[in-house]
């Protein structure tokens, strides 16, 4: 289990630095920028509780580190940690062989690497509900094991401040460990110990939710065989839609389904919380929440069901273990070996579109601006991904942001911050004339700009370079004056 933490430990450290940090990434930095009260502040405009906020704050040496690393090794250790865990899980069950294919599978899935590799809660959220079902199979053998239930408490408090998404977790648990063990003290225990911690977001959630999904109900809806694709093969909505996407889940479908078909020769019953751990959720938002609430995610939300990633691991695991003990096993163990490679294959085919497309453009324009910036220069930003690019790239930057009208004509702001509970607060106090009066000035903006502040910013000026990061354009001009 050791060798397998470190060679995941590897796989996410890979590239780690090569890729900027990008939008989401950002938010996080310049909250951390702010300290404690900021970040508590923010849980009632953002769609996520505070606690990954502040872990990531003190990790980062409470906001005062300024590299990539420091804002993503707490999910790359996460991630790695997963890996160990898929293998401890499926060992419960099936044999040794079967563990090291499943744990081969969470080691180079495409959808677990990308959040590893990143500084959001989901690697960590994927970790902890791994380290649930482990709890859960040893609570099935010690049910008067005092310390798996504080450790089952103390996650399920922590995912739940973590991710308003880990209720889909929480939710399953509770239910089958009510089936299995009734009203068991421990039990009884727990439930109010997660209930009293979560009092707070069950004040405060339901509004900041209902917000933000009314904010994107006009983006492409999340569909289950969208969400099953790039719970599989990863984010085809940043890094481009392969076959994999496509034959992936079919594949793992089939093994999951087959597992299931056989499962009565199994001796464990926490398989059926591993059903119930996927089935319910999906069921539940797509067969419920959707057709009959009317309440839709947007596409690029598809991450908040990664967290069903362990409990699909486990039944294409159980699957897997199914076909060696067919009638011809040889065949049976040839066959797996076969499909895992296969699935192995797959996998490696959407991860290299992951390690060679940069998933931060607006992170890279910032990077070119302080590469070549001057003593003098004014950078002016017209779209808030690069003014949050620019707080962490080029914060020495005289910079100017946020246009906007005023009786005094066209003004534009000097802070870059993007936090949603802060916008009120800035001022716009710098005019273009005053750009203007610069040696140099640098435009980024998302490829458009309003012809009329197009016209004021750049008239009579000259251009001395132009490059693009798609969808962002980095224009540096001259004699503006």
């Amino acid at each position: 289990m050791c060798l397998l933490f470190l060679v995941a430990l590897v796989v996410r450290s890979y590239r780690l630095a090569a890729n900027p940090l990008w939008f989401d990434e950002l938010y996080s930095f310049q909250l951390g920028q702010l300290g404690f009260v900021a970040i508590i502040r923010n849980s009632g405009y953002e769609s996520h509780p505070p606690l990954y906020y502040l872990i990531q704050w003190v990790a980062a040496g409470f906001g005062m580190l300024r590299t990539e690393w420091a804002w993503r090794w707490l999910s790359v250790l996460s991630g790695a940690a997963t890996v160990p865990l898929i293998y401890a899980l499926v060992a419960t069950t099936a044999s040794r062989l079967t563990a090291v294919l499943a744990s081969l599978l969470m080691l180079l899935s495409p959808a677990d690497i990308y959040f590893s590799q990143e500084g959001r809660p989901y690697a960590l959220l994927v970790c902890i509900t791994a380290l649930v079902a482990l709890l859960i199979w040893r609570l099935e053998q010690r049910p008067e094991d005092r310390r798996s239930w504080f450790v089952l408490a103390v996650c399920s408090v922590v995912g739940v401040w973590m991710s308003y998404s880990y209720v889909m977790v929480l939710a399953p648990v509770l239910l089958y460990l009510v089936a299995r063990m009734r009203w068991q003290r421990y039990l009884l225990i727990s439930i109010a110990v997660v209930l009293a911690s979560s009092a707070p977001l069950i004040a405060i959630g339901p509004r900041t939710l209902h917000s933000i999904l009314a904010g994107s109900a006009h983006a492409t809806q999340l569909t289950l065989r969208d969400a099953l694709e790039m719970i599989v093969g990863g984010d085809f909505l940043r890094y481009g839609l392969r076959p994999a996407h496509m034959w992936m889940p079919v594949v793992e479908g089939v093994l999951a389904l087959a597992g299931l078909a056989s499962v009565r020769r199994r001796a464990n019953p926490t398989i059926a919380y591993h059903v119930m751990q996927l089935v319910l959720p999906l069921i539940g938002f797509f067969l419920i929440a959707m057709p009959l609430l009317h309440i839709f995610l947007p596409a690029f939300d598809w991450k908040q069901f990664l967290i069903l990633l362990p409990a699909w691991i486990f039944l294409v695991a159980i699957g897997i273990e199914s076909l060696q003990v067919v009638r011809f096993e040889r065949f049976g163990q040839a066959l797996a070996l076969l499909l895992t490679a296969l699935l192995i294959y797959g996998s490696s085919q959407n991860l290299h579109d992951y390690w060679t497309k940069s998933k931060s453009p607006e992170g890279l324009a910032a990077l070119a601006v302080q590469h070549s910036l001057q003593p003098g220069d004014a950078v002016v930003s017209l779209h808030h991904s690069l003014d949050a690019a620019l707080s962490f790239y080029a914060a020495d930057a005289d910079s100017f942001t946020k246009p906007t009208k005023t009786s005094s004509g066209l003004m534009f702001s000097t802070s870059l911050l993007v936090l949603l509970g802060e916008q009120s607060h800035l001022s716009h106090n710098a005019s273009i004339l005053a750009i203007r009066k610069h040696q140099r000035v640098w435009v980024l903006s998302n490829g458009t700009i309003d012809p009329m502040l197009q016209q004021q910013l750049t008239s009579n000026c000259t251009v001395i370079s132009r490059q693009v990061f798609a969808p962002f354009a980095v224009v540096l001009l001259t004699n503006c004056r």
